[in-house]
């Protein structure tokens, strides 16, 4: 109730007739989304979200005043960061494996007294190799090898020079298996897999504009302006006006990036993991490794809201 009485209803809570793009279409049938979700689930699922985030926070809390009371505060690099985030509702979808804002773009907050001053905001686009990049440069350790991600220490902190740092930050997902084009039921997931095409997206500043285009193999990409439309309402992809554009982030994405070359690595996984899939249904072996999840295990029931100042 705490949560309940301040949540509200999507922003962007668009319906299935009003979700356009085919891939998003098929995600949303595969996960039983082309109905409303009555607004009273809607609010309950956003409550509990928000009230797990505030919970985490407070722990948070709990492990920076552990540091502060044993004197490890200052020279101690905190960094609060996620793999992803999630819809909400927003857009009429929920959990991640789209890339809007909601779900891609995730919080990355650093504390460390003793090199970084508080209170700084950089908005220069990073991604989540720059972090492990950042945290071994931090340490004085080598950089991993073959890793793409760059140190962006110099831009929070005056241990390091101020980088010359490129304004483009780019994430992919690929996973098995969606048929793009065709028919409305050549789109659906096929043995019951997610509908999952491989997909990159590509962030970049152009004229002073933040833009943002995904890439969808076989299918149309979209792009938004997200300086004039930070909803994501509206995709340009079509746009006569910004065919410049498409085609300048479009060869951004495919460089040193093959997509027809992923297809054939998955297409040869497809074969081997359907004779794994067989082998399984017929010895039902013992599952060591996948995580025994149950819902009784989200319960925070020590957690109290009402007494976080």
């Amino acid at each position: 109730d705490y949560y309940r009485e301040r949540m509200t209803l999507p922003k962007k809570n668009l319906s299935f007739a009003e979700t356009q793009h085919p891939y998003l279409r098929a995600w949303r049938t595969y996960t039983e989304l082309e109905e409303p979700t009555p607004d009273e689930m809607v609010l309950r699922a956003r409550a509990a979200y928000w009230g797990m985030v505030e919970a985490f926070d407070a722990m948070i809390g709990q492990i920076l005043d552990a540091l502060y009371a044993n004197g490890l505060a200052e020279n101690t690099l905190i960094v609060y960061t996620s793999d992803h985030g999630d819809m909400v509702g927003e857009h009429g979808l929920w959990w991640k494996h789209v890339f809007y804002e909601e779900s891609v773009r995730v919080p990355l907050i650093m504390h460390w007294p003793e090199a970084i001053a508080a209170g700084q905001r950089c908005d220069c686009p990073i991604s989540a190799v720059d972090v492990t990049a950042t945290m071994l440069d931090a340490l004085g350790a080598p950089a991993l090898p073959n890793s793409d991600g760059r140190s962006f220490l110099g831009l929070v902190s005056d241990r390091r020079p101020t980088p010359d740092w490129a304004d483009v930050a780019f994430s992919e997902y690929c996973a098995d298996q969606y048929t793009p084009g065709g028919s409305a039921a050549e789109r659906q997931p096929q043995d019951d897999t997610p509908p999952t095409c491989f997909q990159r997206m590509v962030r970049q500043n152009i004229d002073g504009a933040a833009w943002k285009l995904i890439y969808y193999h076989g299918d149309e990409p979209q792009l938004f302006n997200l300086s004039n439309d930070p909803d994501e309402l509206h995709d340009l992809a079509q746009s006569p006006a910004h065919q410049a554009v498409r085609q300048q982030l479009t060869a951004r994405v495919l460089d040193g990036w093959d997509p027809d070359e992923i297809a054939q690595i998955m297409a040869a996984k497809r074969a081997e993991n359907k004779v794994l899939a067989a082998w399984a249904r017929h010895t039902h072996p013992v599952d060591n490794y996948r995580w025994d999840l149950r819902p009784e295990m989200n319960r925070l029931e020590d957690f109290d809201p009402s007494a976080i100042e």
